[in-house]
């Protein structure tokens, strides 16, 4: 939550008969959002059975939130092995 809070004060010389009434807090609950997409390709149309491709995998956040410790993941279907990645 973010709390914002004004005061007012009255100055020097001046009389406030009711001083319990010179802050104001308004509060609200912030709820992050985060738009997240991820593409995936290897730039070919076909690989021969046992070739090798390489796959690029490009995760974007367009916000309006910051995003910590999102989690890829990328399970290889029958048939195909993953190597390595990075």
């Amino acid at each position: 939550t973010i709390a914002n809070t004004a005061t007012v004060t009255a100055p020097a010389g001046t009389t406030d008969p009711t001083p319990a009434n010179n802050s104001a807090t308004d509060t609200n609950n912030v709820t992050p959002v985060a738009d997240l997409s991820v593409t995936k390709t290897d730039g070919a149309a076909s690989v021969n059975a046992g070739g090798a491709t390489s796959y690029t995998i490009v995760v974007t956040n367009n916000g309006p939130s910051d995003v910590t410790a999102a989690t890829v993941v990328d399970t290889a279907p029958a048939g195909l092995t993953i190597g390595a990645w990075t």
